[in-house]
């Protein structure tokens, strides 16, 4: 059995969180090359934490080795979101799983899709009229209508006023995900980021227990409240979770990344056979989530010692998996860091989502897949079908990563209609 490459370093004094979270790629690609080795060591939140970044140790950790484990992100977010989901482990954690993957299973797709259409035919129609599109920003608003209309009720052209006002909420409580977690006030500077942020969650809260109190039948928010939590807490806990501006960012990463990987002349043969093949459309988006997966990756405390990829993982350590490093693995991905949909050619939808690790693995894998992924086709879909684009510039996309991975505002877009096909 192979020894930890790394230093797990002195308490405080060798900690290496503030140097993950100013550039994780960075962090994570030195050490690869310094150890020569896809898992190490090093001290993260003043604990000793194992990256894990090769494809076998990843599907390990989420799949076989998942009941020597929990979720680890209670350090991290728990006080802005409160009690759901992400916190909880064992036999709790798998009761709420049984019912949100139910909650979001095909019974919701005809409240969903109507929906996705009409915001899309808003945001959508006329981007060819524009001199220049700013690709992350238009599919970041259209995503933040989405997911108000979605888990709110809210529409902005109904009352304008009150969609941003709440839309504005979500910003603040967001925002308390990436900063210190520390509630106070200073004279003169008044409340901190948290604090606000604190804030922004208890009025959120007051919003969605009137919006329960109000939804039609068929709507997501009765399908929330007919899912089978506990209690309304509960119920009110996950929708201030899944409301959260955490999902129109990550939303928009994705498209983002998809708009740009087949931009421009050159990659006018993909987009034309995405049109009329839809599973290779679906190559295309698998292609896209591996290689830009909107979230780097995830956390776990280590409950027994386990192995993972011939590494023994010591009981109280954290393992951070890094699926981003998974997915250009080159034990897994023959030649991992191009761009090739090709290579998903012949697999089957369950062989390519097993691959593919944006929505997690094993039994604490994404609750929403069906509805998200639906979601997602209806738009890759609409773009490949109504339009041609171009990026002003071919530049790689620079990423902001964490906690979510976004562009930076990059280069802007110029959009051609295409002619209707039954033209």
């Amino acid at each position: 059995m192979a020894k930890l490459k790394g230093h797990m370093g002195w308490t405080l004094a060798g900690d290496r969180s503030l140097e993950f979270w100013q550039d994780p790629i960075s962090f994570i690609n030195r050490r690869i090359e310094q150890y020569s080795c896809r898992i190490f060591i090093a001290r993260t939140m003043n604990k000793p934490t194992v990256f894990v970044c090769s494809w076998k140790g990843v599907h390990q950790l989420l799949r076989e080795k998942h009941a020597q484990t929990e979720l680890g992100y209670k350090i991290l977010f728990h006080r802005v979101f409160g009690d759901n989901i992400l916190f909880e482990g064992g036999e709790e954690g798998m009761r709420i799983a049984r019912v949100v993957h139910k909650l979001f299973g095909p019974q919701v797709l005809p409240a969903v899709e109507p929906l996705v259409e009409r915001i899309m035919d808003k945001h959508f129609t006329s981007l060819d009229k524009l001199p220049t599109v700013p690709v992350y920003t238009t599919f970041k608003t259209f995503a933040t209508e989405l997911s108000m209309a979605l888990f709110m009720g809210l529409d902005p052209d109904e009352n304008e006023a009150s969609f941003k006002q709440i839309s504005n909420l979500a910003t603040a409580h967001w925002h308390g995900m990436i900063t210190l977690p520390v509630k106070f006030t200073m004279p003169v500077l008044g409340p901190t980021t948290f604090n606000k942020a604190i804030d922004a969650q208890q009025k959120l809260l007051a919003v969605i227990r009137e919006k329960l109190d109000a939804c039609q039948e068929g709507s997501v928010l009765h399908h929330f409240k007919a899912a089978g939590f506990k209690d309304r807490k509960e119920v009110e806990q996950h929708v201030l979770l899944f409301s959260s501006a955490v999902i129109p960012k990550a939303f928009a990463a994705f498209f983002t990344s998809f708009t740009h990987a087949i931009s421009g002349p050159s990659q006018a043969h993909l987009r034309k056979r995405a049109r009329e093949d839809d599973d290779f459309l679906d190559c295309i988006q698998t292609e896209v989530e591996r290689l830009w997966p909107p979230f780097l990756g995830g956390r776990r405390n280590i409950l027994e010692d386990i192995v993972l990829d011939g590494y023994r993982i010591p009981k109280g350590h954290v393992c951070v998996y890094i699926s981003r490093a998974a997915h250009r693995d080159p034990a897994a991905f023959l030649d991992p860091d191009s761009f090739k949909p090709e290579r998903w050619l012949g697999k089957t939808r369950k062989e390519r989502q097993h691959s593919v690790l944006m929505y997690g693995a094993g039994p604490r894998s994404c609750v929403g897949y069906d509805m998200v992924r639906r979601m997602i086709t209806m738009v890759c879909k609409y773009m490949v079908q109504n339009y041609d684009w171009e990026f002003q510039s071919n530049e790689e996309l620079e990423y902001k990563w964490l906690p979510v991975s976004r562009p930076k505002e990059g280069p802007p877009a110029i959009f051609t209609a295409r002619e209707p096909v039954n033209s």
